[in-house]
């Protein structure tokens, strides 16, 4: 609302003025009760409602521990042998 809009409801009498101020009110409750229920909606997460984890934003999600690679994906030691003396150790990815 500008300033001259608000001098003309005064000028109009006590009667606009209030009839303004309580339609002001009761946007501020509407706006009110809307933010609150924004908010609860918000908070709601797959821990805390019936809500799938896939609705979790990332900042939700559970921090589990990383992910083991894969038996055949580990590193393993090969160790080459030639009468019984070892001759070398080698790396290799399955």
């Amino acid at each position: 609302m500008e300033r001259h809009e608000a001098e003309a409801i005064y000028a109009a009498g006590r009667e606009a003025v209030v009839e303004v101020l309580l339609g002001m009110d009761r946007q501020i409750q509407t706006l009110t009760e809307r933010v609150e229920r924004l908010e609860r909606e918000l908070a709601k997460n797959s821990k805390n409602s019936s809500r799938p984890p896939s609705s979790d934003s990332s900042s939700v999600k559970k921090r589990g521990k990383p992910a083991r690679p894969k038996l055949g994906d580990r590193p393993c030691a090969v160790v080459k042998w030639v009468d019984g003396t070892v001759l070398d150790t080698v790396w290799q990815v399955s």
